[in-house]
């Protein structure tokens, strides 16, 4: 969410978004492919420096156990006053067994990082576009495996791959298929 706004500091992020291009996921994880915080920041830092933008982000634990993560972009050269944006975020904390309270914390801030940065610039990572076609079927036929399967479970899957009806009761089976929640839709999504 927009908190701040300079247009100013809008014109830049708008120059460095067209100047951004080709940006692949380099990661896998949770059953699909992603581009991780890291590649993000390596891709766009080059053209904030030349800008004049300072990027930093910061994170705070809420008592509810959500983490409100922040984005402040600054312009360092411009002469304007109140010359930044702001944007907040608030996400739950990562529910997984497997990882103790401190990576459960560094898994869902690094993924709101990500994914405001990601939203901030109107950047959607691109597929690798060295991918074989073989693996493009292969992963088309996966996806189609799983929508069988979810709708096995008497829920129905749109040509989005939103899953709609009573998705709460089959929570830890879509995550056992593979299937993921979409904070932006507040739906399960097969992926």
């Amino acid at each position: 969410m927009l908190v701040k706004a300079n247009t100013m500091v809008f014109r830049k992020l708008f120059e460095i978004r067209s100047e951004l291009s080709n940006i692949s996921k380099d990661k896998d994880g949770y059953g699909f492919r992603y581009l991780s915080l890291e590649k993000l920041l390596e891709k766009i830092t080059p053209s904030f420096q030349k800008k004049g933008l300072f990027l930093t982000q910061t994170s705070t634990l809420e008592e509810n156990d959500n983490i409100v993560v922040e984005t402040l972009i600054v312009d360092v050269v411009g002469a304007e006053k109140d010359n930044y944006v702001l944007y907040r975020t608030k996400v739950p904390i990562l529910k997984d067994g497997k990882m103790n309270d401190v990576q459960k914390y560094g898994a869902s801030t690094t993924y709101a990082r990500r994914y405001q940065l990601m939203e901030i610039l109107g950047i959607a990572a691109e597929e690798d576009a060295d991918q074989p076609e073989a693996q493009t079927d292969e992963r088309i036929k996966e996806i189609e495996e799983r929508k069988k399967a979810v709708e096995s479970l008497g829920l129905t899957v749109d040509e989005n791959g939103k899953i709609a009806g009573k998705t709460f009761e089959f929570k830890n089976q879509l995550k056992q298929l593979g299937c993921r929640w979409d904070s932006r839709a507040k739906a399960w999504v097969v992926a």
